[in-house]
């Protein structure tokens, strides 16, 4: 039982960790690396990163949310049920509340927004082949539609890039949701550092 002592008494120390890392690649991830590829490839190379990137992330994210909970400083409260109950945690607002916000936050966008903004990107990265010849060697354009499919095609470009849109600005909310609450955490465990 020792090791198991060893773990519970320095608890401390891991959620400090799990915290910087979480933190640290939502910071990195938002502010650093997103732009930076941004600006510097291709709009293909881009999309093709950010669709290799951001499951990994979004995994990270929603798995470190239950970690931090877990290796939460208990103080007074002997249990994770005490910890966890408003009325026994007068610090309930400012550790676990935030914990659940990010849980569910990057839950949300590794379960639905995700996928959802992958198969919009995968549906344009057809139609965009279609337009161009595709594999066949013949286009929307170049068959007997001619002009017609060019429409038709750029209509649903036009249709897709509003779905992305959309799909893009929840998940950069519940990002930017994400990275608040594990601010607010990270204040509460600096505060308590004084």
């Amino acid at each position: 039982m020792p090791f198991t002592s060893y773990i519970y008494d320095n608890l401390g120390s891991a959620h400090v960790l799990i915290y910087g890392a979480s933190f640290g690649s939502q910071l990195y991830q938002s502010f650093i690396s997103g732009p930076i590829s941004y600006s510097a490839l291709p709009r293909q190379h881009f999309s093709h990163l950010q669709a290799r990137t951001f499951p990994i992330y979004f995994a990270l994210q929603t798995l470190s949310a239950p970690l931090l909970l877990l290796t939460l400083p208990r103080g007074a409260q002997d249990s994770l049920v005490t910890l966890c109950t408003p009325s026994e945690n007068p610090g309930f607002n400012t550790t676990v509340l935030p914990i659940l916000v990010a849980f569910v936050t990057s839950a949300a966008n590794m379960l639905v927004v995700g996928p959802m903004t992958g198969r919009v990107m995968e549906e344009r990265r057809k139609v965009l082949e279609g337009l161009a010849g595709g594999e066949g060697g013949k286009g929307l354009a170049g068959g007997k539609g001619g002009e017609v499919g060019k429409e038709v095609g750029s209509e649903r470009l036009r249709e897709l890039g509003k779905a992305f849109g959309r799909a893009h600005g929840i998940s950069t909310a519940l990002n930017l949701m994400g990275l608040v609450a594990v601010g607010v955490v990270g204040w509460e465990l600096g505060r308590r550092f004084n």
